[in-house]
C-alpha cells in the first residue's frame, strides 16, 4: 500500500474515535443532567431554614410548633391551671415566685384531732367551789371611811400601810378630817389600827350636839379607832365648847376624844373663852374676813 494511502486511512480512524467519544459523553442522564439535578438541591436548601427540615404537607406562611408531653407529676404553676381541690390544699401550688407560707396553714387542720382535743381540756378552767374568786360583801352606809385624794393610792403589803396624796378628805360618821397627806397602818385581820394625817390638818366633829362640837387646825394629827382618840401635834389649835385653846409651844399636845367629847392638854397652851347666849357656851366659827 503506498504510503499517502496508509496515511488518509490512519486520519480518517483518528476522527471517527473522537466523534465515538464526544457522542458517549453528550448521552441523556450522562454528566450534563447530574451537574444540573446537585444545582437544584443546592438552590432548594438555601430557600428552607438549616434548623427546620421541609414538611411535605405545610402551606406557605403557616409555621407548625412542637407539641411537648404534659407532665403527669405537679408542678409550680399558676393556680388557676390546677384543680380546685388540688389549688385550695397543695402547698405546690402557689404562684410562680410566692413565698411558702407557715407550716400547717396551708390546710384546715394542721394538727391532729386528737392533739387538740387534749390541749383543749389541759386549759378548761376547773369550775369547782374551791376555785372561785372571793366576793366581799359591800360596806353598808354609816360604817367605815371614806377617803378621797387627787393622786394615785400606794398599797406597802411589806409596811402594811396605805398612802393617800393631795387634798384627801376622811369621812365618818363621827368626824371629817382634810388634809395633804394621809397613811393608814392595817393592824391584824386587816383592820385599821390607826391613821397619821400631815400637813394642813383641819378637823372638827360631826353627828354630835351643838355644845359638844370640836375643831381643830395642826400640822400633824393622829387618830386611833381603838381608842377613839385624835392626837393633835404642831401648833395645834382646837375650839369648842365656847373656849379656843391654843398652843404656846411647838412641843405643846392636844387629845381630844370622840365618844364622849372630851380634850386634854400637855404642855404650855393659852385658852380664849367665848360667852353664848344666855350663858351657854357655843362652838364658835371663825369670821370670815370682809373686803
Amino acid at each position: 500500500m503506498p504510503a499517502t494511502t496508509y496515511i488518509i486511512s490512519a486520519q480518517i480512524a483518528l476522527i471517527a474515535a473522537s466523534a465515538a467519544y464526544v457522542g458517549y459523553n453528550r448521552k441523556p442522564g450522562g454528566a450534563d443532567a447530574a451537574a444540573q439535578a446537585a444545582s437544584a438541591q443546592q438552590q432548594a436548601a438555601r430557600e428552607l431554614p438549616p434548623s427546620l427540615p421541609p414538611q411535605p404537607n405545610d402551606t406557605a406562611g403557616e409555621i407548625t410548633v412542637p407539641q411537648w408531653p404534659q407532665a403527669t407529676f405537679p408542678r409550680y404553676a399558676p393556680a388557676e391551671k390546677l384543680a380546685q381541690n388540688e389549688a385550695q390544699n397543695a402547698t405546690a401550688s402557689r404562684p410562680m415566685g410566692g413565698r411558702a407560707g407557715d407550716v400547717g396553714r396551708s390546710r384546715n387542720q394542721s394538727l391532729p384531732a386528737a392533739r387538740v382535743q387534749d390541749k383543749s381540756s389541759a386549759a378548761r378552767v376547773s369550775s369547782s367551789a374551791a376555785d372561785e374568786p372571793p366576793t366581799f360583801a359591800p360596806v353598808q352606809d354609816g360604817q367605815g371611811y371614806h377617803i378621797t385624794a387627787d393622786s394615785a393610792t400606794n398599797f406597802d403589803l411589806n409596811a402594811k400601810t396605805v398612802v393617800f396624796s393631795g387634798h384627801v378628805v376622811v369621812e365618818s360618821t363621827d368626824f371629817v378630817i382634810k388634809t395633804n397627806r394621809l397613811v393608814v397602818y392595817n393592824g391584824t385581820g386587816g383592820s385599821m389600827s390607826k391613821m397619821v394625817a400631815n400637813g394642813a390638818v383641819d378637823f372638827h366633829l360631826v353627828g354630835v350636839p351643838a355644845e359638844q362640837v370640836y375643831r381643830g387646825q395642826s400640822e400633824e394629827a393622829v387618830f386611833e379607832p381603838g381608842k377613839n382618840l385624835i392626837t393633835f401635834m404642831g401648833w395645834p389649835r382646837i375650839q369648842g365648847k365656847g373656849r379656843e385653846h391654843r398652843a404656846a409651844d411647838a412641843s405643846t399636845i392636844m387629845r381630844l376624844f370622840t365618844q364622849p367629847s372630851r380634850l386634854e392638854t400637855t404642855g404650855r397652851a393659852s385658852t380664849r373663852i367665848i360667852p353664848g347666849e344666855g350663858g351657854t357656851a357655843i362652838f364658835a366659827a371663825p369670821v370670815a374676813k370682809s373686803n
